[in-house]
């Protein structure tokens, strides 16, 4: 572990201007407070870089990077090393993030920045200190809609509503965040709508499904009036059974 932290004799490093097309910046919406201060003050901290197949790869600030691209800033002063191995990439990268404010962002920013790099998930777990779960559902919210991503960085919609979210399929997921773009929010009766109708749709399939069968006996008319809880349940296990495709 020690041999970890001891970089000066197998890394370098040098501060020099770079052009921005010469890095490896992700697509990204940048939040609000990081436009406004690069815009105001320009880049307080140097970024980290470290270069590989030509191109310039990310160590530390992607946000910065991706905000001077948004602004057309065609280069910018970085730190870049050389030699550096993957477990010392994967420290820098949480030590960079965590410095600032270890919150739920900066564990998302250092999850992303670490995936860039190909560090695999025992490796994430090992160094951000978390369970399996937590990776995973780490991994849910880093890839929830830009529009949400973007608004959960900047305290616009609550962490349980974007957990919420995360677990949702893509479909419905794509369907919230259309929402949040129609409105400006997204709350907790946005989510039960959805489910609710989601619920609703099941239960319309199932009493679909029944009558297919050419079965409409009275044991399925009664079928048929139960509620839509119970008709769920009822439909699965005849799923699960194989009576039903």
């Amino acid at each position: 572990m020690n041999q970890l932290f001891n970089m000066r004799e197998d890394t370098k490093s040098e501060t020099k201007r770079i052009l921005l097309k010469d890095i490896d910046i992700p697509d990204m919406l940048p939040p609000a407070y990081m436009t406004d201060s690069v815009e105001a003050l320009g880049t307080l901290e140097d970024v980290k870089l470290m270069k590989r197949s030509g191109k310039y790869e990310i160590i530390d600030g992607r946000r910065r990077l991706a905000t001077m691209k948004q602004q057309g800033i065609e280069s910018t002063e970085a730190k870049v090393f050389t030699g550096l191995k993957p477990a010392q990439i994967a420290i820098m990268t949480l030590v960079a993030n965590y410095a600032r404010s270890h919150n739920l962002i900066s564990e998302l920013e250092a999850l992303k920045e670490l995936e860039s790099k190909k560090v695999d998930e025992d490796t994430l777990r090992k160094y951000m200190n978390v369970t399996k779960n937590k990776v995973h559902q780490l991994k849910r919210l880093a890839d929830l809609p830009e529009n949400l991503y973007k608004a959960l960085a900047e305290n616009r919609i609550s962490e349980n509503i974007a957990k919420a979210v995360a677990v949702m399929n893509k479909k419905q997921q794509k369907k919230l965040s259309k929402i949040y773009d129609q409105t400006g929010k997204l709350t907790a009766n946005d989510l039960k709508e959805l489910k609710d109708q989601a619920k609703q749709d099941f239960a319309d399939s199932m009493s679909d499904n029944l009558f297919k069968l050419d079965m409409v006996t009275p044991i399925v008319e009664q079928i048929l009036k139960l509620p839509d809880g119970e008709k769920v349940k009822l439909w699965r296990a005849l799923k699960k059974e194989g009576y039903l495709q």
